[in-house]
């Protein structure tokens, strides 16, 4: 285990989240350490798309649009829309591109 300097404000913001997580104040930092990882390594992968010419916006706005179709169809809103029904296989075939396995 290693020793590292935090600011007073940060050491007091985890020592107040741990208690509302159930933490310690140390588990909470590294909890916080942990996401902050996670969304820069998205964050890098955005990058990396981007200069390979990938329109992040369009590409989140489509993977959006497929979720709530998803979820409309699920629930079966759209069941009687036009007088279509979907199938377990449609909606499967949804849930993959969406990147959630839902069934």
């Amino acid at each position: 285990m290693k020793s590292v300097r935090i600011t007073d404000e940060l050491y007091a913001a985890a020592e107040a989240a741990s208690g509302i997580m159930h933490r310690s104040i140390a588990m909470q930092l590294e909890h916080w350490a942990s996401l902050g990882r996670k969304l820069e390594a998205q964050h890098m992968n955005d990058v990396q798309q981007l200069a390979a010419g990938e329109d992040l916006t369009l590409r989140a706005a489509k993977k959006r649009s497929q979720q709530d179709f998803a979820r409309a169809v699920k629930r079966g809103a759209l069941a009687n829309t036009a007088g279509m029904f979907f199938s377990k296989a449609f909606f499967k075939e949804v849930s993959v591109d969406t990147g959630r396995h839902v069934l």
